[in-house]
């Protein structure tokens, strides 16, 4: 029985190693800083992402297990933002599209702390032809933000592949336009004009201690 369980805590370990160098060492990861002026346009986007995410339009993954999905309720109830979704026994509405009245508003309170920050997650491919590196947009990553005792502290949200956030409807989610206030921009536009500035994380950022109970390791905090 013992070595059973010694098994499978290394296979939870192993998988959960492995998603950590996917995430961590195979990408770059920048974080974009939502209070600078430069980003002044993409200062909606975490809840624009979060109220796709709400409404069912967009799928959220683990921001360490990005082949898990996460179900928008769990998110709500991690983050203490269980008071825009239904009240629910248990996982009742685990798998129940966000009704309207309950999804989240653009002045929801509970959601401040992901409108800080954002990560985006890319690789580098050196374009021969061009004699550039080529980056290539992964994953949008959502930062819940606080402040304690006089210290930023960032824990990870949940993530996002990119190419489904640049199909959500231009109509429905769009950005500002800091070079023509009478349009908005897409996701899209956005993110392949590259208007966000930010700061490398570089790589090992992820903690060094894996924790065997695999709920945890999911989030990491």
């Amino acid at each position: 029985m013992k070595k059973t369980l010694y098994i499978l805590i290394f296979l939870v370990s192993f998988d959960f190693a492995t998603a950590q160098k996917f995430v961590e060492k195979n990408f770059q990861i920048i974080r974009i800083p939502l209070k600078e002026k430069f980003n002044l346009s993409a200062r909606s986007l975490p809840r624009l992402l979060t109220r796709a995410y709400c409404e069912g339009k967009i799928i959220g993954y683990y921001p360490w297990r990005p082949d898990l999905e996460c179900g928008y309720h769990e998110f709500a109830a991690h983050f203490n933002i269980a008071k825009i979704q239904p009240v629910a026994n248990g996982d009742a509405f685990e798998d129940v599209e966000c009704p309207s009245n309950f999804c989240i508003n653009k002045d929801e309170e509970s959601i401040s702390p992901f409108c800080l920050y954002f990560d985006v997650i890319e690789d580098k491919v050196f374009n021969t032809q061009k004699s550039a590196e080529q980056h290539n947009i992964k994953y949008i990553r959502l930062i819940y933000s606080i402040e304690k005792h006089g210290m930023e502290i960032f824990y990870t949200g949940p993530i996002f592949m990119y190419e489904d956030v640049i199909k959500l409807n231009g109509n429905e989610f769009s950005m500002f336009n800091p070079k023509n206030d009478a349009a908005s921009i897409s996701f899209k536009q956005y993110f392949e004009a590259r208007m966000f500035s930010g700061f490398s994380l570089g790589t090992g950022t992820q903690p060094k201690k894996t924790n065997p109970n695999q709920e945890k390791d999911k989030w990491q905090h």
